[in-house]
């Protein structure tokens, strides 16, 4: 095999190398995009579950305080303290703060 022979198989072979690489490189590029993709889509289901959740939270949390309100309109704040955890709030307490 001659010198020029040597050199041309190195560089086939190398060319090779360098193409099996960039094909490589390309299909990890198309998986991170793919990913990406999935990933993005993903995270705004989230946020919009994520607000429906604080809508309904805000909800609940201003339906408990007329009920709240209600039990201390009929049953006077005394008898409802010990139902609820920790202080009642202002609205409820009527701006005092039960123990």
């Amino acid at each position: 095999m001659t010198c020029g022979e040597n050199l041309y198989s190195f560089l086939k072979v190398g060319i090779y190398m360098m193409y099996s690489l960039f094909v490589s490189w390309q299909k990890e590029c198309e998986e991170l995009h793919t990913n990406a993709e999935i990933l993005k889509d993903e995270n705004s289901l989230l946020r919009q579950r994520l607000i429906r959740l604080s809508e309904e939270c805000m909800e609940l949390s201003n339906e408990n305080v007329s009920i709240q309100e209600e039990l201390v309109e009929l049953y006077g704040p005394e008898s409802v303290a010990d139902l609820l955890p920790g202080e009642l709030p202002d609205s409820v307490a009527g701006g005092h703060q039960n123990s």
